[in-house]
């Protein structure tokens, strides 16, 4: 007797251990070599376009970000995050950003440590040097800064979410460092956007600061993200602030073109 709910037990065991698999199988993190165009949110027009790469080792991975606008502009981005491709939400490890003037003069940076705790952001001063200001934080582990903050949402999206709250800790350079809570709501229905074609699920992206949102929420730039559900909720789209109080910009995710094969001439 004892024999038998043993051997019941270990099936079970090995069922909830395939279950679980299957599970993070599924919610597995994937940000596959993406290019995007970038539109000024003002007006529409293209005036840019952005390479993003997500590079995956056993411990670790690397989010790299390289935008080129065509006023000759440029800036560079990198986060490292521990964790594997199958943690939802793996910590971020290091973040820096650095933007560029046509003349490959750096004019804003940003950096975050999350092992020393220390946050750091930079702005040219007349002179052309860099004006630095650090700060100490006690990084929560939901901390994501610049594009990283994109791979806890997709994972959120694809889980299903619908009308709950993901709530993080974002860094920016608001111009000093800054640690700012927000919440990450997606919409209830599936919605369709004039950029990218089909069927999307939309998350719109809020500051959370307490009893003053309602108070400051007019004057917080509009952030939101799309992704495709008919591809594994690979990332369509963004709405976001290029830097603080930057130019307001839209990314869309370039389409392959689709080439279609003409029949062969008939020999009738």
């Amino acid at each position: 007797m004892r024999d038998s709910r043993n051997r019941i037990f270990a099936v079970l065991l090995c069922a909830g251990f395939l279950l679980l698999a299957a599970e993070h199988s599924v919610h597995a993190l994937e940000f596959p070599p993406s290019d995007f165009d970038i539109l000024s949110a003002d007006n529409g027009e293209l005036i840019g376009h952005a390479h993003y790469t997500l590079e995956q080792t056993p411990g670790a991975m690397t989010l790299r970000g390289e935008s080129h606008y065509l006023n000759g502009e440029y800036d560079i981005e990198e986060n490292t995050l521990a964790g594997s491709d199958v943690n939802p939400l793996p910590p971020l490890l290091s973040f820096k950003h650095d933007f560029f003037d046509p003349s490959g003069a750096l004019t804003i940076s940003g950096r975050l440590d999350t092992q020393t705790g220390l946050g750091t952001c930079g702005k040219a001063d007349a002179s052309g040097a860099q004006d630095l200001t650090t700060e100490g934080f006690d990084f929560p582990a939901d901390t994501y800064a610049g594009s990283s903050v994109l791979l806890p949402i997709q994972n959120f999206v694809g889980r299903g979410n619908r009308g709950e709250v993901l709530k993080l800790h974002v860094f920016n350079c608001a111009p000093t460092p800054k640690l700012i809570a927000v919440d990450v709501k997606p919409q209830a229905q599936p919605q369709t956007w004039a950029d990218y074609p089909g069927e999307l699920e939309r998350t719109d992206i809020r500051a959370n600061f307490g009893f003053w949102t309602v108070l400051i929420k007019p004057f917080i730039p509009k952030l939101a993200a799309w992704f495709d559900p008919s591809q594994n909720m690979l990332l369509v789209g963004a709405q976001l602030e290029r830097y603080y109080k930057g130019p307001k910009i839209i990314l869309v995710r370039k389409r392959e073109a689709i080439i279609i094969k003409e029949p062969p001439p008939s020999s009738k």
